[in-house]
């Protein structure tokens, strides 16, 4: 009897190391809108970032403090030539406090600024890509993005001269939070292209809080065929 409570007991610990190694982590990502090379270090391990609109992301991180260091690239010019440097600029450093189960966000914009956003994941989210929901009249008890980063990352798009640029970001922005449809609508109303916002608003549609208000987007675009595309892309949208 003794050795099978002690089995029991085992297999109850292994179970909780087992759920605690899968969803007891965080995770950080990070998403380069600048024109230069990126390095991140991390906990001294350091990721390369080549180019516009690359990112990463470490899902493996334990909750508690880490060191975060973002370098940029230094341009510096010579003769009236650019050159090169094999130096780096250190833009951002603070050790952050990863909240077990949470994402931390940074974004590092074209002037090189880095902004910072954190939001809770859940097992559907990691483990489908998408939220899970069976219901064409949906809502969910998730809350919508906080208006102070809302308002922070809407300066950030405004900053940004490029579409494709903003599309990026905002596609970042949202695929780790919930918005309603009313600010997938002040989003699309920061976009030049056409395409550019039908495209924003199918990716946000799964991660709206309100997808029964969907119809208020379709005055934001100029052709019918955008606002048919969309209608047709919500009636066929399956989660």
């Amino acid at each position: 009897m003794k050795r099978f409570f002690t089995l029991l007991m085992f297999l109850a610990g292994f179970s909780s190391l087992f759920a605690q190694g899968r969803y007891g982590r965080s995770i950080l990502s990070v998403t380069n809108g600048s024109f230069e090379n990126i390095k991140i270090q991390v906990d001294g391990k350091v990721y390369n970032m080549v180019g516009r609109n690359d990112d990463i992301v470490i899902n493996n991180l334990y909750p508690g403090y880490h060191s975060i260091k973002i370098y940029k690239e230094d341009k510096r010019r010579n003769n009236g030539r650019l050159n090169f440097y094999n130096r780096y600029q250190l833009i951002f450093q603070k050790s952050v406090n990863l909240s077990k189960g949470y994402q931390l966000d940074l974004m590092v914009n074209r002037f090189g600024r880095v902004f910072m956003d954190e939001a809770i994941w859940d097992n559907n989210y990691y483990d489908d890509q998408q939220p899970n929901n069976h219901n064409d009249n949906w809502s969910n008890n998730n809350r919508q993005m906080d208006q102070q980063v809302f308002e922070q990352l809407k300066t950030t798009l405004q900053n940004e001269s490029f579409d494709n640029s903003k599309l990026t970001m905002a596609k970042q922005a949202i695929g780790s939070n919930w918005v309603s449809t009313s600010q997938v609508k002040q989003l699309l109303e920061l976009f030049s292209y056409e395409d550019n916002k039908l495209a924003l608003a199918k990716y946000a549609y799964p991660y709206t809080t309100d997808r029964n208000n969907y119809f208020l987007l379709y005055d934001g675009f100029t052709y019918s065929s955008s606002k048919e595309e969309l209608a047709k892309f919500i009636r066929d949208y399956k989660d």
